[in-house]
């Protein structure tokens, strides 16, 4: 297993009445050539569980960090993320890990390994049993982005976003209660990605943030070394597509949660690359 970190965030589905309204995001690693381990709270180091409410209620911070579970009509979604380097030889381990825990919702990226043609690969062979499969729309060389949401929770693509010309992204609105939506997207930018395709990923993002949803999510793997997370700087000129990214967060209003490091390899030194973007949480 590689770096790990978790936080909580808040909501609740349209139809259940018996809730801890809230969302725990966990973020790891299983690529097969990494094994340091890295444990934090993703959306704060100092308030307990990072407590963020989609209904207005007034929830106390709480140690334990797989959900605050004080009343009983909310409701705990449980979000497992992880960047697999190729989910298809990986799929008996993610089954055990979600069926250990529970997750209602897991997110996924480089799902195809390098150099095989993403569209010869049968989707059969990435299904997750008892959930519904979201994927990026496919060409051959995609390395692909996944989101399993669990059957039982209402969910669809998000037509508005799925069409967007950004080569490596999926978008659900998933159904709260009190007739609110939350818009949960999962991103994928490759490290060699142009100044194309990153001009249109900030295109994405702000497109994203101007849909009128109640709320707003955004998981994945962004590529982005260059930009210290602390401070929200880039030691780049304007012009850097790590400073425009950076812009485009500030522009939309979008918090970014994750400060330490996410990504671990032999010579090279660590960096926070995996994302957990909010708006108005």
């Amino acid at each position: 297993m590689g770096s790990e970190t978790s936080t909580v965030l808040f909501s609740d589905y349209e139809n259940d009445s018996n809730a801890v309204n809230s969302v725990e995001e966990e973020y790891n690693d299983i690529s097969s050539d990494e094994h340091s381990d890295v444990s934090t709270n993703l959306y704060s180091e100092n308030d307990g569980t990072g407590s963020i409410d989609f209904d207005n209620t007034s929830l106390t911070e709480d140690s334990d960090i797989l959900g605050i579970r004080q009343e009983t009509t909310q409701l705990s979604l449980k979000v497992y993320y992880t960047n697999a380097d190729n989910l298809v030889n990986k799929m008996n381990e993610l089954e055990i890990i979600v069926s250990n825990q529970d997750y209602d919702i897991v997110v996924v990226t480089e799902v195809f390994p390098k150099n095989i043609k993403a569209t010869n690969i049968d989707k059969h062979e990435y299904l997750l049993q008892g959930f519904q499969c979201f994927t990026s729309t496919l060409s051959e060389s995609s390395r692909g982005v996944i989101i399993f949401i669990k059957n039982s929770i209402p969910a669809e693509y998000c037509k508005l976003l799925q069409e967007d010309i950004f080569s490596e992204s999926v978008w659900c609105t998933i159904r709260l209660k009190n007739n609110h939506e939350l818009l949960f997207g999962g991103i994928y930018k490759s490290p060699s990605s142009d100044n194309i395709n990153i001009q249109r990923l900030n295109r994405l993002l702000s497109k994203a943030s101007s849909l009128k949803f109640n709320h707003l999510v955004i998981v994945g793997d962004f590529n982005f070394p260059e930009i210290n997370w602390d401070t929200w700087t880039v030691q780049r000129n304007e012009n850097h597509p790590a400073f425009l990214f950076v812009e485009c967060l500030r522009d939309n209003f979008l918090s970014q949660h994750i400060s330490t490091n996410t990504r671990y390899r032999d010579g090279q030194e660590p960096s926070c690359l995996d994302l957990l973007l909010t708006d108005n949480l």
